[in-house]
């Protein structure tokens, strides 16, 4: 078995047995990535996810389902970055750093207008 293959089997497994958090989660992380104007991490949708006053999932590895979720709906995009957790029981492990489909319409709608003005700036000369 390949490793993806392990972790997509390990990410059903968690999907399955929490069914009602992962569903909960999802619905609460498809709805949250739309307003990320800035680049995040399971971090930031855990804590945002808490604050929003949701009981915590009794196996906090449920929120890696959303994530492999939303990608394949290209709902969010992987910046190819990552960061160290801020969780004190992740011991500092690396996170993916991920942006959202509306972050990304909005960087290239911003370096579409550059180049039009970087090209209006050299008809000018």
């Amino acid at each position: 078995m390949t490793p993806f293959e392990i972790t997509n089997q390990a990410v059903e497994e968690v999907d399955k047995n929490n069914k009602s958090y992962s569903n909960s989660i999802y619905e609460f992380a498809e709805n949250w990535v739309k307003k990320q104007m800035k680049p995040f991490t399971a971090d930031d949708l855990k804590k945002a996810y808490y604050e929003a006053g949701n009981t915590p999932p009794s196996q906090p590895s449920v929120f890696g389902a959303p994530f492999r979720k939303l990608s394949k709906r290209h709902l969010i995009f992987d910046t190819e970055r990552t960061q160290k957790s801020t969780n004190k029981d992740a011991h500092q492990r690396l996170l993916r750093v991920w942006i959202s489909k509306e972050y990304s319409l909005v960087q290239q709608a911003n370096a579409s207008q550059q180049n039009r003005n970087q090209i209006s700036i050299f008809n000018q000369l």
